[in-house]
This record gives C-alpha cells, sequence and structure tokens, in this order.
C-alpha cells in the first residue's frame, strides 16, 4: 500500500563529533512530529556514500526510492551552512531525486536542524529553558550565528560575525552556545565571559524531516546551498587575476 513519505538528507557538516553528524532518514508525516521508519548513518566518505546509503534506508523500511512518487511525498535536505562538498551533494541529490519521482523539494536551514536536534536537559536550567545560539561555519575568528529563543524559534539572524555579537545575544537571554571543535577561541572565551555554556551541535536527520513537514517546498532548480563565504577557489582566482604578475 502507497504511503506519503519523507526523505531526510542531513549531511551538511560531516567534521562533526562522530555519532551526530551525516545521516539519511526516511519517515511517514505523523500527528505533529514524523513517524521513523529508517535512518542510516553516513562514515568518513559522504561524496561516495550518500546514495548507496538513501538506497540502504529505503531497503530498511522495506520500501524504495520509486516511492516517493506517491502524491504529498517530500525530500528535505539540510542546506547549510556547512562543508562546501558536502552540502553540495546533498543539495545535488536533493534535486534529482525529486525531479526523478516528482516529490517535494524541501530546503531547510542548519541552524534550525541543529536547533531541534539538541535535547532539552542542554537547553534549560532552573529558570527552564532558555534562547541559545548556534554558530557554524567556523573560521579564523568568525562564524555564521543564529539566536533561537527558548521556543527553539529563530529570533535573530547574527550572520557571519566575531565574538562581540555573542553579547547582543546574552543581552536578549542566551545562556547556552552550541558550536563545533573548530569555534573561534575569541568566541569560547567571550562566551566563558558572558556565563554561557557551551555545547557541541548535533545533526539529527529525523529534526531535518520534522522541519521538512513545516517548510514551503521550492522548485528544484531553485535549491542551492547557503555558504556564508565566497568559496576558496574563487577567491584564489581572484587573487590570481587581480595581480598579472602572479602565475599559477
Amino acid at each position: 500500500m502507497s504511503t506519503t513519505l519523507i526523505l531526510a538528507i542531513e549531511t551538511s557538516n560531516p567534521t562533526a563529533d562522530p555519532g551526530v553528524a551525516a545521516s539519511v532518514a526516511l519517515a511517514r508525516p505523523g500527528s505533529g512530529c514524523p513517524e521513523p521508519l529508517a535512518t542510516v548513518r553516513l562514515g568518513d566518505s559522504e561524496a561516495t556514500g550518500l546514495m548507496p546509503s538513501i538506497d540502504r534506508c529505503f531497503a530498511e523500511a522495506g520500501l524504495s526510492p520509486h516511492d516517493l512518487r506517491t502524491p504529498g511525498s517530500r525530500i528535505g535536505v539540510s542546506v547549510g551552512p556547512g562543508g562546501y562538498t558536502s552540502v553540495r551533494i546533498a543539495v545535488t541529490a536533493a534535486k534529482l531525486l525529486a525531479e526523478a519521482t516528482g516529490a517535494s523539494c524541501v530546503p531547510v536551514q542548519t541552524p534550525h536542524v541543529v536547533a531541534r536536534s539538541i535535547p532539552d536537559e542542554a537547553l534549560s536550567d532552573a529558570n527552564g529553558p532558555h534562547a541559545f545560539v548556534v554558530a557554524l561555519a567556523s573560521k579564523r575568528e568568525t562564524a555564521w550565528l543564529v539566536l533561537f529563543g527558548p521556543d527553539r524559534a529563530e529570533r535573530r539572524l547574527l550572520g557571519l560575525v566575531d565574538h562581540r555579537a555573542l553579547e547582543v545575544a546574552a543581552r536578549e537571554g542566551a545562556r547556552s552556545f552550541i558550536i563545533d571543535r573548530f569555534a573561534p577561541p575569541a568566541m569560547l572565551e567571550s562566551a566563558a565571559k558572558l556565563g554561557m555554556r557551551v555545547r557541541p551541535p548535533r545533526f539529527d536527520a529525523m529534526a531535518c524531516a520534522s522541519l521538512a513537514m513545516e517548510v514551503p517546498p521550492v522548485d528544484p532548480l531553485s535549491l542551492a546551498p547557503v555558504y556564508p563565504r565566497e568559496p576558496e577557489a574563487v577567491t584564489k582566482w581572484r587573487a590570481l587575476h587581480a595581480n598579472p604578475r602572479i602565475r599559477p
């Protein structure tokens, strides 16, 4: 019997701590949250392992990718910020599957996946749930920061900023800082001074599936990764052509 499906792809940050990143999930819509059917975690080979992992996910659920043709089915993909290659491959896979099956294509912002993946106890204290900051794409002194309220709804996009943005978040009640092991030292120092608890992120494909039920779908052709910085290759190309004396 055919059933409406949600395929969720969360491979945006494969360098996060093992066990909390790079997975795909298959679910069916439920009342309030999706019903999980199967989840498969990827290893270190996201570039070559994504499509086989999707096939395995369907096989474990006793289904086939062809079942995405069921009306109402969706493909939710975590679009970043994250690793340049991993996000690009995930977006491309989602586009291809959507075009081939007719399933709706849903872009899910990665900070929202993190916000929904973190356990309740990590975002509460004696006074109950509190606001928190999710940081992604850390590099040198900056990171992509998003402020969430106690209800885990986005309160403010802080953008690509340095450690001073944490003061803004603290004034709005943020008491936890979610960031990976690549955190800029100045941000960790600022978080400590502001009394924020530092927690590692999680990237749960089922959280992506849940969000895919809430986010409007887009035309697969318009699906695009979120890159907070210009790709390194483009930066080097600009530097090369800005100075004709530089040769490859």
